[in-house]
């Protein structure tokens, strides 16, 4: 119902969105209705009247809404490089979707894309044979056809001789992926044309943007729980998997931080294999990304940063990765940082205070980490002064800022 009406949801589903941007980290594109909060590439209108009228019915809510918000952080679709947020807006218009019928025509326009909309769990009509060349020759000019159903709910499979039928056709599947996010992926992609088509093809076929289900087949979360004495003292307590996930999810974040501090990658590694969430903060409200900026260990870093860690998380003390850097003078961490998209987001007169305590002990590396962090070296503290008018002439940090300001001349 529109804001303007008296009797609005609008107001709500605004406030609601409001508050969740600005009070969690989901790097995702997101869409908040009637108190829930979905992926946007697996929701689909199922009702063009009701209040309910989205829904995501192969992927379940981000969060619920209700007298708390309730974050399913397992759901969230995490980073995976150091590359800071871009959009792709050249995309490739020539793409199209195919819904089957029992009566469809063999003749169709040209196309680089097609979304096939087929049957169940992505079949087709086995006696059509003639449709099945038509599109096993599409292909084979370099069409790329994405398989899915008509189903709102479920996947394609190919468990059936109908639906290999397509496999055999080099048609790829679209798993659970809506045929919104197929025709939006295969625009994308046909877009770039620094791909050849096999990569396009095989990039169609991978989980992208959190698209589509992934089955991760992970050890037995028991195993690691009983690396130890200790943990394989408590398993022996529990008594069903569900006590050994609230054991997991009790202990893992604790376990993740003193790896990442003491940059033991191999831990990391096999805590990650074993369901941990790199992103996730132990009970202080640090990160494993926070304690390995700080300890200064780059792989750990850069493990974190492709395999989930986001580089906004804030402790308790409302501090980042980055802040943890700047301190601690981690000059190449902060520029793994910065070029992930890591920024600082004090005041410039917070900044500037800082800046200047910097320059009064004469700590140039401070200095420069606050530089490299992107501050700007001409803020001012809450009485005017900035860094240059405190340090004293001749020192490192005068002499440094000398450097810095005939680099920008």
């Amino acid at each position: 119902i529109p804001l303007s009406e008296l009797r609005s949801d609008g107001r709500d589903n605004l406030l609601e969105s409001l508050i969740i941007a600005g009070e969690f980290v989901i790097p995702e594109v997101l869409l908040y209705f009637n108190n829930k909060l979905f992926r946007g590439n697996r929701t689909v209108k199922m009702n063009s009247s009701r209040l309910d009228a989205f829904s995501s019915p192969n992927f379940p809510p981000i969060a619920r809404v209700g007298v708390d918000i309730k974050v399913n952080w397992e759901s969230v679709f995490r980073p995976s490089s150091t590359e800071k947020f871009s959009v792709h807006s050249d995309m490739n218009s020539n793409v199209g979707i195919l819904r089957l019928f029992p009566g469809i025509s063999k003749a169709a326009p040209p196309m680089e894309g097609v979304v096939l909309q087929s049957y169940g769990a992505g079949n087709i009509p086995d006696s059509r044979s003639d449709i099945v060349q038509e599109l096993s020759a599409a292909t084979e000019r370099g069409v790329i056809i994405v398989n899915c159903s008509q189903c709102f709910s479920g996947y394609v499979s190919e468990k059936y001789a109908a639906g290999l039928i397509l496999r055999d056709a080099n048609v790829i599947p679209g798993y659970d992926m809506t045929p919104e996010a197929s025709l939006t992926k295969l625009s994308y992609l046909l877009s770039r044309s620094g791909l050849s088509l096999e990569e396009k093809r095989k990039l169609m076929e991978e989980n992208l943007r959190g698209e589509k289900t992934v089955i991760n087949e992970q050890s037995d979360p028991q195993s690691l729980l009983n690396d130890t004495n200790l943990l394989r003292s408590l398993t022996k307590l529990l008594t069903s998997n569900t006590d050994v996930k609230l054991l997991r999810e009790s202990l893992f974040p604790s376990l993740l931080c003193k790896a990442a501090s003491e940059g033991d990658l191999e831990a990391l590694k096999t805590l990650k294999k074993e369901g941990g969430d790199v992103a996730f903060p132990d009970y202080t409200g640090l990160t494993p990304l926070h304690l390995a900026a700080r300890r200064g260990h780059y792989d750990t870093v850069h493990y974190l940063l492709v395999n989930g860690a986001s580089v906004h998380m804030k402790d308790s003390l409302h501090r980042t990765p980055l802040h943890e850097a700047i301190s601690f003078k981690q000059l190449d961490i902060i520029k793994l940082l910065v070029q992930t998209g890591a920024h600082i987001n004090e005041t410039p007169t917070e900044i500037g205070s800082k800046l200047c305590l910097a320059a009064s002990v004469d700590d140039v590396k401070l200095v420069e980490a606050w530089r490299l962090a992107g501050a700007d070296m001409k803020s001012k503290d809450y009485s005017g002064n900035t860094a240059s008018s405190i340090a004293q002439e001749g020192s490192q940090v005068s002499q440094y800022l000398a450097k810095i300001k005939c680099k920008e001349n």
